[in-house]
């Protein structure tokens, strides 16, 4: 009966072992994973940033349409405005 008794104990011990052994495992994989994320991202945000800086002109190009378009959106909402203003006034 303390035979059964011990091995049971036993093998519940070496059950423990092995599934805290799997977590580490687990844990270590997850954090390898994690940084060759990191890693590939970093490169990417790097390639990102000298493509950026290798093509100055198309960033001031980028700006110029930006306010050619804040300029015509502010022409469009001048028109709208001047136009009901000329309107005659419903009841």
């Amino acid at each position: 009966m303390q035979a059964e008794v011990r091995e049971q104990e036993s093998a519940e011990a070496r059950l423990q072992v092995d599934a805290m052994n799997a977590e580490r495992t687990a844990q270590a994989e997850s954090e390898h994973a994690i940084r060759k994320l990191q890693e590939r991202m970093q490169r990417k945000i790097e390639a990102a940033q000298e493509r950026y800086r290798r093509k100055p002109s198309r960033a001031r190009r980028d700006a110029s349409r930006d306010s050619w378009g804040d300029s015509r959106e502010s022409l469009r909402r001048t028109s709208r405005d001047n136009l009901s203003d000329s309107l005659p006034e419903r009841r």
